[in-house]
């Protein structure tokens, strides 16, 4: 493999203006421009980083309007490399071609397993003691490409996707810190993905996130961190409530009840029985955006979820 002149960078969020701040900072020649688009309506915004970037080392930040607009500045641009971080919108086949080198994405999975979407999510909510990322080559087919670099990592078996993203995060930093000049120089060979253990995610929305208090303590638990903030949360519904329940931790005895019921208010904590008699303990629940104490929500054992 040549060695690689002009990368374009796609990306938006935190996580890709960190990740744009390094390869910059790693081999600033190689950066050819930056593609980013008007997120500024979502809490995790960093667009007014991504214009300080521009203003601090004079390289084009274009916002595009759309997945059009992004394909046309792409194509006016002639990268050798594109680079994707935090994208929502397709690259057809068509221009993945037309880049010499492709186009390399980030994929919060040990990629063949959890191909799609939330992979994370999905390997909390099954309970997945071990996660990581792969760093791979866009495809025709969704996220089939060869792999370039891949980590492992032990997940604590009390860590939200919050954390989860954190470790994620920490790791790639310092995988690109020993890896991406080595990448661009060619020093660095994809491999094919393994056809085996291929398993795929399906798309995730906020109507999915409802408790279901009939399953197992432990499923529920996970069920719960999968989802906690910056995700929009497992809830439940309770008097025409929205009941977001950002953690919960596995009650120490068996409790007999109806799943779903609060069969415990405590001084600093709420119980909920759930399918197989043991007891989920909630401290705070957050109710029209605001986090209160559970027992001033759920203040009666008369209460079902």
């Amino acid at each position: 493999m040549n060695r690689i002149q002009n990368v374009v960078f796609l990306g938006s969020k935190p996580l890709g203006l960190q990740v744009l701040d390094a390869i910059h900072r790693l081999r600033p020649e190689a950066l050819l421009s930056v593609v980013t688009f008007d997120d500024s309506a979502d809490d995790r915004s960093a667009l007014d980083g991504f214009k300080t970037f521009a203003e601090a080392t004079g390289k084009t930040v274009s916002i595009a309007k759309d997945a059009s607009d992004a394909e046309r500045i792409i194509r006016s641009l002639q990268p050798d490399l594109v680079l994707v971080v935090c994208w929502y919108w397709l690259l057809k086949d068509a221009l993945l071609s037309a880049i010499p080198h492709g186009a390399i994405g980030i994929h919060n999975s040990l990629l063949p397993n959890y191909r799609g979407g939330s992979p994370l999510v999905w390997a909390i909510l099954n309970g997945e003691k071990e996660i990581g990322y792969s760093v791979f080559s866009l495809a025709s087919e969704m996220d089939a490409g060869q792999i370039w670099l891949q980590e492992r990592i032990e997940l604590p078996a009390d860590a939200n996707v919050g954390h989860a993203l954190e470790l994620i995060r920490a790791s790639l930093l310092a995988t690109l810190e020993s890896s991406w000049c080595a990448l661009l120089d060619g020093e660095l060979k994809p491999r094919p993905q393994s056809e085996d253990g291929v398993s795929y995610c399906a798309q995730r929305m906020p109507v999915d996130g409802r408790i279901d208090w009939s399953r197992s303590a432990k499923q529920v638990a996970d069920f719960i961190r999968a989802q906690s903030p910056p995700y929009p949360g497992a809830f439940s519904v309770y008097d025409g409530k929205h009941l977001v329940i950002p953690a919960a931790a596995i009650w120490h005895s068996t409790y007999y009840g109806v799943p779903g019921q609060v069969c415990r208010v405590g001084s600093d904590h709420v119980l909920v029985v759930c399918g197989d008699n043991r007891a989920l303990v909630l401290t705070t629940v957050i109710v029209d955006g605001t986090e209160r104490p559970a027992r001033q929500v759920l203040s009666s054992i008369k209460i079902r979820l």
